[in-house]
Protein backbone atom coordinates (compact mmCIF):
# COMPACT_ATOMS: atom_id res chain seq x y z
CA UNK A 1 0.00 0.00 0.00
CA UNK A 2 1.05 3.76 -0.19
CA UNK A 3 -0.60 7.33 -0.08
CA UNK A 4 -0.81 10.39 -1.97
CA UNK A 5 -1.44 13.74 -0.73
CA UNK A 6 -2.18 17.61 -1.85
CA UNK A 7 -1.22 20.08 -0.54
CA UNK A 8 -3.29 23.47 0.93
CA UNK A 9 -2.38 25.65 -1.67
CA UNK A 10 -4.69 27.42 -4.04
CA UNK A 11 -3.57 30.15 -6.41
CA UNK A 12 -6.66 31.66 -7.73
CA UNK A 13 -10.33 32.93 -6.52
CA UNK A 14 -8.21 33.45 -2.63
CA UNK A 15 -10.04 29.51 -2.19
CA UNK A 16 -8.70 27.17 0.21
CA UNK A 17 -9.22 23.18 0.57
CA UNK A 18 -7.93 20.65 2.97
CA UNK A 19 -4.26 18.89 2.56
CA UNK A 20 -5.85 15.44 1.85
CA UNK A 21 -4.12 11.92 1.47
CA UNK A 22 -4.98 8.78 -0.46
CA UNK A 23 -4.54 5.32 0.42
CA UNK A 24 -3.98 3.59 -2.55
CA UNK A 25 -4.91 0.42 -3.84
CA UNK A 26 -2.66 -1.89 -5.88
CA UNK A 27 -4.40 -1.75 -8.62
CA UNK A 28 -3.64 1.82 -9.04
CA UNK A 29 -0.37 1.97 -7.83
CA UNK A 30 0.75 -1.10 -10.89
CA UNK A 31 -1.26 1.41 -13.27
CA UNK A 32 0.99 4.38 -11.85
CA UNK A 33 4.25 1.97 -11.93
CA UNK A 34 3.12 1.44 -15.89
CA UNK A 35 2.50 4.71 -16.56
CA UNK A 36 5.95 5.85 -15.12
CA UNK A 37 7.78 3.06 -16.56
CA UNK A 38 6.49 4.36 -20.27
CA UNK A 39 6.51 7.91 -19.76
CA UNK A 40 10.34 8.40 -18.29
CA UNK A 41 12.24 6.97 -21.31
CA UNK A 42 10.12 9.20 -23.11
CA UNK A 43 11.01 12.47 -20.98
CA UNK A 44 14.63 11.48 -20.85
CA UNK A 45 14.95 11.44 -24.90
CA UNK A 46 12.86 14.26 -25.04
CA UNK A 47 14.47 16.42 -23.03
CA UNK A 48 13.16 19.00 -20.21
CA UNK A 49 11.89 21.92 -22.40
CA UNK A 50 10.06 20.29 -25.29
CA UNK A 51 5.92 19.44 -24.75
CA UNK A 52 5.57 15.52 -23.78
CA UNK A 53 3.55 14.64 -26.07
CA UNK A 54 2.44 10.96 -24.33
CA UNK A 55 -0.54 9.81 -26.31
CA UNK A 56 -0.23 9.37 -30.40
CA UNK A 57 -2.17 11.30 -32.80
CA UNK A 58 -2.40 13.85 -29.44
CA UNK A 59 -4.40 16.07 -31.58
CA UNK A 60 -7.36 14.30 -31.36
CA UNK A 61 -7.27 14.51 -27.27
CA UNK A 62 -7.03 18.02 -26.24
CA UNK A 63 -8.16 18.01 -22.84
CA UNK A 64 -7.55 15.16 -19.61
CA UNK A 65 -10.77 15.79 -17.67
CA UNK A 66 -10.89 13.38 -14.47
CA UNK A 67 -13.39 13.88 -11.73
CA UNK A 68 -17.46 13.13 -10.65
CA UNK A 69 -20.59 15.09 -10.15
CA UNK A 70 -21.75 14.70 -6.88
CA UNK A 71 -25.77 15.35 -6.50
CA UNK A 72 -25.20 15.26 -2.65
CA UNK A 73 -22.22 17.73 -2.63
CA UNK A 74 -22.79 21.78 -2.24
CA UNK A 75 -19.42 22.17 -4.91
CA UNK A 76 -18.51 20.09 -7.68
CA UNK A 77 -15.16 19.36 -8.96
CA UNK A 78 -13.69 18.92 -11.90
CA UNK A 79 -10.00 18.01 -12.90
CA UNK A 80 -8.66 19.21 -16.18
CA UNK A 81 -5.40 19.86 -18.38
CA UNK A 82 -4.55 20.26 -21.92
CA UNK A 83 -3.44 16.74 -22.64
CA UNK A 84 0.04 17.97 -23.54
CA UNK A 85 0.90 19.21 -20.35
CA UNK A 86 -0.40 16.28 -17.97
CA UNK A 87 3.32 16.16 -16.57
CA UNK A 88 4.65 19.62 -17.11
CA UNK A 89 1.45 21.75 -16.00
CA UNK A 90 3.38 25.04 -15.85
CA UNK A 91 2.06 27.83 -12.98
CA UNK A 92 -0.69 29.46 -15.23
CA UNK A 93 -3.96 28.61 -16.15
CA UNK A 94 -4.43 28.09 -19.43
CA UNK A 95 -6.45 30.15 -22.10
CA UNK A 96 -9.50 27.69 -21.79
CA UNK A 97 -13.15 27.25 -20.27
CA UNK A 98 -15.70 24.74 -18.96
CA UNK A 99 -18.92 24.53 -19.43
CA UNK A 100 -21.62 22.88 -17.41
CA UNK A 101 -24.83 22.13 -18.77
CA UNK A 102 -28.07 19.97 -17.70
CA UNK A 103 -29.68 18.86 -20.42
CA UNK A 104 -32.91 18.46 -19.28
CA UNK A 105 -33.23 22.12 -18.77
CA UNK A 106 -30.83 23.67 -21.02
CA UNK A 107 -29.72 25.72 -17.98
CA UNK A 108 -25.79 26.11 -18.47
CA UNK A 109 -22.70 28.19 -16.42
CA UNK A 110 -18.93 28.29 -16.93
CA UNK A 111 -17.00 27.04 -14.44
CA UNK A 112 -14.54 28.86 -11.80
CA UNK A 113 -11.04 27.93 -11.68
CA UNK A 114 -8.32 27.26 -9.49
CA UNK A 115 -4.76 26.19 -9.97
CA UNK A 116 -3.28 23.69 -7.31
CA UNK A 117 0.02 22.54 -6.43
CA UNK A 118 1.24 18.90 -5.33
CA UNK A 119 3.31 18.26 -2.52
CA UNK A 120 5.35 16.92 -5.11
CA UNK A 121 5.99 19.81 -7.28
CA UNK A 122 3.69 19.77 -9.89
CA UNK A 123 0.53 21.51 -10.84
CA UNK A 124 -2.75 20.54 -12.01
CA UNK A 125 -6.13 22.63 -12.75
CA UNK A 126 -9.82 22.45 -10.88
CA UNK A 127 -13.02 23.87 -12.40
CA UNK A 128 -15.28 23.99 -9.54
CA UNK A 129 -19.06 25.49 -9.38
CA UNK A 130 -21.97 25.42 -6.96
CA UNK A 131 -24.39 24.37 -9.47
CA UNK A 132 -27.48 22.29 -8.15
CA UNK A 133 -26.76 18.66 -9.23
CA UNK A 134 -30.01 16.51 -9.28
CA UNK A 135 -30.71 12.65 -9.33
CA UNK A 136 -31.58 11.07 -12.33
CA UNK A 137 -30.41 14.28 -14.65
CA UNK A 138 -27.39 14.09 -17.14
CA UNK A 139 -24.94 16.55 -17.19
CA UNK A 140 -22.46 17.13 -19.98
CA UNK A 141 -19.09 18.77 -19.36
CA UNK A 142 -17.21 21.01 -22.51
CA UNK A 143 -13.91 21.81 -22.30
CA UNK A 144 -13.03 24.35 -24.78
CA UNK A 145 -9.74 26.02 -25.86
CA UNK A 146 -8.85 29.15 -27.43
CA UNK A 147 -9.50 28.61 -30.48
CA UNK A 148 -13.02 26.85 -30.25
CA UNK A 149 -11.85 22.95 -30.10
CA UNK A 150 -13.32 21.03 -27.46
CA UNK A 151 -13.32 17.92 -25.28
CA UNK A 152 -16.90 16.85 -23.95
CA UNK A 153 -18.18 14.27 -21.74
CA UNK A 154 -21.65 13.39 -20.80
CA UNK A 155 -23.06 11.64 -17.52
CA UNK A 156 -25.92 10.70 -15.64
CA UNK A 157 -26.83 10.94 -11.90
CA UNK A 158 -28.03 7.86 -10.07
CA UNK A 159 -31.49 7.83 -7.89
CA UNK A 160 -30.87 9.16 -4.15
CA UNK A 161 -30.50 6.04 -1.79
CA UNK A 162 -31.46 5.92 1.97
CA UNK A 163 -28.40 6.77 4.22
CA UNK A 164 -27.07 2.63 5.17
CA UNK A 165 -27.67 1.61 8.80
CA UNK A 166 -24.28 1.15 10.77
CA UNK A 167 -24.47 -1.28 13.23
CA UNK A 168 -21.16 -0.66 16.16
CA UNK A 169 -19.46 -2.78 18.56
CA UNK A 170 -20.54 -6.48 18.02
CA UNK A 171 -17.89 -8.63 18.62
CA UNK A 172 -14.93 -6.52 18.19
CA UNK A 173 -14.66 -2.78 19.61
CA UNK A 174 -13.81 -0.15 17.23
CA UNK A 175 -15.71 -2.00 14.23
CA UNK A 176 -18.39 -0.85 12.82
CA UNK A 177 -20.88 -2.89 10.49
CA UNK A 178 -22.44 -0.86 7.11
CA UNK A 179 -25.58 -2.47 5.48
CA UNK A 180 -26.74 -0.77 2.16
CA UNK A 181 -29.89 -1.15 0.38
CA UNK A 182 -31.08 -0.13 -2.83
CA UNK A 183 -27.69 0.85 -4.79
CA UNK A 184 -27.21 -0.49 -8.24
CA UNK A 185 -23.48 0.57 -8.57
CA UNK A 186 -21.55 1.17 -4.80
CA UNK A 187 -18.88 3.43 -6.66
CA UNK A 188 -17.25 3.72 -3.53
CA UNK A 189 -16.83 3.10 0.35
CA UNK A 190 -14.04 4.23 2.23
CA UNK A 191 -13.60 5.72 6.07
CA UNK A 192 -12.40 9.74 6.28
CA UNK A 193 -10.48 10.77 8.89
CA UNK A 194 -10.04 14.53 9.28
CA UNK A 195 -6.98 15.14 11.44
CA UNK A 196 -4.12 17.59 12.50
CA UNK A 197 -0.70 16.98 12.77
CA UNK A 198 0.89 18.33 16.02
CA UNK A 199 4.31 17.61 14.70
CA UNK A 200 3.74 20.01 11.68
CA UNK A 201 2.44 22.64 13.55
CA UNK A 202 -0.74 21.52 13.41
CA UNK A 203 -1.56 21.05 9.82
CA UNK A 204 -5.18 19.63 9.13
CA UNK A 205 -5.02 16.67 6.73
CA UNK A 206 -8.02 14.03 5.62
CA UNK A 207 -7.25 11.11 5.07
CA UNK A 208 -9.30 8.36 2.80
CA UNK A 209 -8.96 4.82 3.88
CA UNK A 210 -10.82 2.62 1.29
CA UNK A 211 -13.24 -0.21 1.88
CA UNK A 212 -14.74 -1.39 -1.06
CA UNK A 213 -12.66 -3.96 -1.74
CA UNK A 214 -14.13 -5.62 1.63
CA UNK A 215 -18.08 -5.71 0.18
CA UNK A 216 -19.83 -8.28 0.24
CA UNK A 217 -23.53 -8.82 -1.48
CA UNK A 218 -26.21 -9.60 0.97
CA UNK A 219 -29.02 -9.54 -1.59
CA UNK A 220 -30.18 -7.82 -4.34
CA UNK A 221 -28.55 -3.98 -4.72
CA UNK A 222 -27.57 -4.72 -1.06
CA UNK A 223 -24.27 -4.80 0.15
CA UNK A 224 -22.32 -5.61 3.53
CA UNK A 225 -19.14 -4.23 4.61
CA UNK A 226 -17.07 -4.02 8.14
CA UNK A 227 -14.52 -1.44 8.59
CA UNK A 228 -11.92 -1.17 11.94
CA UNK A 229 -11.33 2.38 12.89
CA UNK A 230 -8.45 1.07 15.12
CA UNK A 231 -6.73 -0.61 11.90
CA UNK A 232 -7.19 2.62 10.23
CA UNK A 233 -5.42 4.73 12.85
CA UNK A 234 -2.40 2.77 13.21
CA UNK A 235 -2.01 3.35 9.31
CA UNK A 236 -2.30 6.72 9.61
CA UNK A 237 0.12 6.89 12.76
CA UNK A 238 2.68 4.72 10.90
CA UNK A 239 2.92 8.09 8.46
CA UNK A 240 3.12 10.62 11.77
CA UNK A 241 4.19 9.40 15.29
CA UNK A 242 0.66 11.31 16.47
CA UNK A 243 -2.52 13.17 14.97
CA UNK A 244 -5.12 14.69 16.81
CA UNK A 245 -8.54 13.36 15.56
CA UNK A 246 -10.93 16.64 14.59
CA UNK A 247 -13.86 13.56 13.19
CA UNK A 248 -14.02 10.42 11.35
CA UNK A 249 -16.90 9.65 8.49
CA UNK A 250 -17.85 6.63 6.62
CA UNK A 251 -18.65 8.08 2.90
CA UNK A 252 -20.61 6.16 0.72
CA UNK A 253 -21.61 6.54 -2.90
CA UNK A 254 -22.98 5.31 -5.76
CA UNK A 255 -22.50 5.39 -9.07
CA UNK A 256 -24.35 6.39 -12.30
CA UNK A 257 -24.52 4.41 -15.71
CA UNK A 258 -20.97 5.26 -16.30
CA UNK A 259 -19.27 3.83 -13.53
CA UNK A 260 -17.50 0.61 -14.57
CA UNK A 261 -16.47 -2.10 -12.52
CA UNK A 262 -12.74 -1.52 -13.89
CA UNK A 263 -12.94 1.47 -10.82
CA UNK A 264 -11.48 0.56 -7.87
CA UNK A 265 -13.03 3.82 -6.08
CA UNK A 266 -13.26 7.30 -6.87
CA UNK A 267 -9.76 7.76 -6.17
CA UNK A 268 -8.88 6.05 -9.48
CA UNK A 269 -12.06 8.71 -11.36
CA UNK A 270 -9.61 11.58 -9.85
CA UNK A 271 -6.91 10.51 -10.71
CA UNK A 272 -5.46 8.08 -13.16
CA UNK A 273 -7.62 5.02 -15.55
CA UNK A 274 -6.16 3.90 -18.97
CA UNK A 275 -6.95 5.64 -22.01
CA UNK A 276 -8.93 2.50 -23.16
CA UNK A 277 -11.46 3.41 -20.24
CA UNK A 278 -11.86 6.90 -21.16
CA UNK A 279 -15.53 8.57 -21.76
CA UNK A 280 -14.20 11.77 -23.33
CA UNK A 281 -15.13 12.86 -26.54
CA UNK A 282 -11.85 14.56 -28.21
CA UNK A 283 -10.23 13.91 -24.93
CA UNK A 284 -8.78 11.34 -22.44
CA UNK A 285 -9.91 11.05 -18.67
CA UNK A 286 -13.03 9.38 -16.78
CA UNK A 287 -16.08 11.36 -15.29
CA UNK A 288 -19.09 9.49 -13.31
CA UNK A 289 -22.26 11.11 -10.96
CA UNK A 290 -22.53 10.19 -8.26
CA UNK A 291 -24.72 10.52 -4.51
CA UNK A 292 -23.01 9.77 -1.62
CA UNK A 293 -23.53 9.79 1.89
CA UNK A 294 -21.57 10.77 5.08
CA UNK A 295 -22.15 9.08 8.07
CA UNK A 296 -20.68 10.10 11.20
CA UNK A 297 -18.54 7.37 13.25
CA UNK A 298 -20.33 6.72 16.68
CA UNK A 299 -18.72 4.14 17.95
CA UNK A 300 -17.80 3.84 21.95
CA UNK A 301 -13.87 2.93 20.48
CA UNK A 302 -11.30 4.48 22.46
CA UNK A 303 -9.11 5.66 19.46
CA UNK A 304 -12.17 7.97 18.96
CA UNK A 305 -13.32 8.76 22.20
CA UNK A 306 -10.13 10.50 23.46
CA UNK A 307 -8.63 7.39 25.74
CA UNK A 308 -5.34 6.35 24.95
CA UNK A 309 -4.43 4.62 21.56
CA UNK A 310 -4.54 0.72 22.14
CA UNK A 311 -6.01 0.61 25.61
Amino acid sequence: MGYRCEETKVRRKGLKTEDTCYLLSFPFLLKSFVLLMFTYPLLVSTGCEQSFQPFKKSEQHLFSIYGYLDASADTQWVRITPTRRQLQMPPVTPDMQLMLEELQTGASIQMNDSLFLQANGFHYLNFWTTMDIKPEHTYRLTAIDSVGNTSRVTVTIPEDFSTPEVEYGGSQQCHALINTQHINNLADLHTRWHVSIPSTGNIERTYHIPYRSGIRESGVFAHMVEVDVKSDLEYINSIFTNVDINSVTIFIASGGPEWSKEIASLNDVEYALPESTSNVENGLGYVIGIVSKSIPYEGDCPVITGKDFGE
